[in-house]
């Protein structure tokens, strides 16, 4: 049945196996390792035993490409939902071994016992019991007689009926010519749509998404037949991700060699990763850094070979093998260069740490890091002055989160600014234009004090930043000799206290504000207790003791008005503004020496 979008068709068990090992359906491994339990392929096997339904294999059917010589190269269709449900097919039926989670290679064996028909993992018990088939793929095999199997079976079985054992290996074989509904999806079909159909059929499962769909066009690229390109490429992004989010996990034994030496320094990797990117954060990088696209749908499409100069997509050359090639080569290079040890070290610590940034839960944005990663890689590309670089990508880091560029139409900013950062120069360039634009006088002194007026929590980026700035700038912690840079985060408490606020009727919302918040240590926090600001800094006025620094320095590092009025109930209101320009005046301080 064929629809404007889509079409719907049926396809036997040993069809679908046929066509996997033939190559005319793609397996992009989205979900690889294989995840399911053994339990979990037992009930898929009885099902179709019984012949319930098992769900929709959903595929996609890649565009045709035309080749240098005009020819046109059918696309393949790529399976974008039931990976686990035909591998769990797959070793069950044919006996062959899958990968675990650990990347080890597990055998799962399915046992029948033909006379009260039931399926179990097989077990040593079981291989023993005479009433059981201790693996049904011996039953599934082309050669398999039926006849003999009975004979030989029933005769360690004396009373058993050899018909009931007869009909229930045939109707075990049947499994093979079971009915698998398959929906395939056509090549003009946008992301968007592709997306919204999958979410109809398949609303209990994992949400795909364009990172998915760019992960099952690199896997079924190659340059020349049976290279494989492009599932090594897909493999070594899937082994590196891992490692960035779980250090001490294991290198897919697979992976080709190029990718296991380029990559193998983050296995076992001690240090403590402030970014640590998904899958689709390493997509999203490599898009910005070898293609220069935000948009991870530009990304599958240009890996599909998509001519966008050419409007239609049914189109003449509306895909090119030639695109398509030299976006693979441009994808395959950003990987190697957003994998690069050195670069990936010194990020962390020059721009990251460099910035006053020394834990991860400082960023609330994923997407922040991608954009500022990103830009650093592609001016390394340009230029060894490392000092101009880092002052860049500093800059750029932080205009992003004062302004939030990443977020809402993020993708069309992120474009706009990787085109025009065409090298070092430009990039010096555009980050003065955005200082001018977006960070003037008016910024420093109005929107962002503006913008401290909101309610806050651990991860509110603007109070983030504000700890970042005072790390940066080497800030004493409040009331104390106490680095700020040697805090916690947990080390975030109320100027005016909490308890002291609402005993006396004032709101959590006007609590809770950025403003009345402060980094300092327990201690200090002991003894500030639920006193009234004018009673304890009053206290530490009269016996500041410090030898490091007067007791007006620590109040200017930590953004507290020094005007003693301010510090009382009947003023919270003007000491809450007051801060505020205090606060912008630290981050602006910040800013111009990062």
């Amino acid at each position: 049945m064929a629809f404007d979008s889509y079409t719907i068709g049926n396809v036997s068990v040993q069809n679908l196996l046929s066509w996997i090992d033939q190559e005319q359906v793609a397996i992009p491994e989205l979900q690889r390792p294989f995840v399911w339990k053994s339990t979990k392929v037992r009930d898929l096997i009885d099902s179709l035993y019984r012949g319930y339904p098992i769900g929709f294999i959903i595929t996609y059917q890649a565009p045709n490409v035309t080749l240098k010589n005009q020819e046109i190269s059918t696309g393949k269709q790529i399976i974008i939902d039931g990976q686990q449900r035909i591998t769990a097919i797959k070793t069950a039926v044919s006996g062959e071994p899958i990968i675990d989670k650990n990347y080890r290679e597990q055998t799962i064996t399915i046992a029948f016992n033909p006379i009260d028909e039931r399926f179990e993992t097989a077990t040593p018990a079981i291989e023993h019991d005479p009433r059981w088939i201790n693996s049904i793929a011996k039953v599934l095999k082309p050669d398999f007689n039926a006849f003999t199997f009975v004979e030989n079976f029933t005769a360690q079985l004396p009373d058993v009926d050899k018909g009931v054992v007869a009909g229930n290996i045939q109707k075990l074989h049947e499994i093979l010519t079971r009915q698998i509904g398959n929906l395939v999806i056509n090549s003009n079909v946008s992301l968007e749509t592709v997306t919204q159909i999958f979410v109809r059929i398949n609303s209990k499962g994992t949400p795909l998404s364009e990172a998915d769909f760019a992960m099952s066009q690199l896997s079924i690229y190659e340059l020349h037949d049976g290279t494989q390109n492009g599932m090594k490429l897909r493999k070594a992004i899937d082994a590196y991700s891992d490692l960035r989010k779980n250090p001490k996990a294991h290198i897919d034994p697979s992976l080709d060699d190029d990718y296991r030496n380029h990559i193998h320094w983050a296995e076992n990797n001690s240090t403590t990763f402030i970014y640590r990117p998904s899958y689709t954060d390493i997509i999203r990088v490599i898009g910005l850094v070898g293609l220069r696209r935000a948009r991870l749908r530009d990304v599958v499409a240009l890996l599909e070979g998509r001519n966008f100069a050419v409007t239609s997509f049914n189109a003449p050359n509306s895909y090119e093998a030639r695109i398509a090639d030299d976006s693979f080569n441009r994808f395959r290079q950003g990987f190697m260069d957003i994998t690069n040890e050195n670069l990936v070290t010194k990020f962390e610590q020059d721009i990251l740490r460099g910035s006053g940034f020394d834990n991860s839960k400082m960023f609330r944005s994923q997407n922040l890091l991608d954009y500022t990663f990103a830009i650093y890689v592609v001016l390394h590309r340009d230029s060894n002055d490392t000092q101009r670089v880092n002052t860049i990508t500093r800059r750029l880091m932080v205009h992003s989160l004062l302004t939030g560029r990443h977020v809402g139409s993020f993708e069309t900013n992120w474009e706009q600014d990787f085109r025009a950062i065409t090298g070092v120069a430009a990039a010096e360039q555009l980050t003065k234009r955005f200082i001018s634009t977006n960070l003037s006088e008016g910024f420093w002194t109005n929107s962002l004090p503006a913008d401290l007026s909101k309610v806050a929590n651990r991860s509110t980026p603007l109070l983030n930043l504000f700890l970042a700035a005072q790390k940066k700038l080497g800030a004493h912690s409040f009331l104390s000799d106490i680095l700020v840079n040697d805090l916690l985060l947990d080390d975030l408490h109320h100027i005016f206290p909490k308890n002291y606020l609402r005993q006396h009727g004032v709101t959590p919302n006007e609590t809770n504000v950025i403003a009345n918040y402060i980094f300092f240590n327990k201690t200090t926090n002991i003894q500030v207790a639920d006193k009234a600001p004018s009673d304890y800094l009053a206290d530490f006025r009269g016996r500041w003791h410090s030898s490091l620094q007067t007791f007006e320095q620590n109040l200017e590092d930590n953004a507290i008005p020094s005007d003693e009025n301010l510090w009382r109930l009947e003023n919270y209101g003007q000491f809450r503004a007051a801060r505020r320009s205090l606060i912008s005046a630290v981050i602006r301080r910040y800013f111009e020496v990062l």
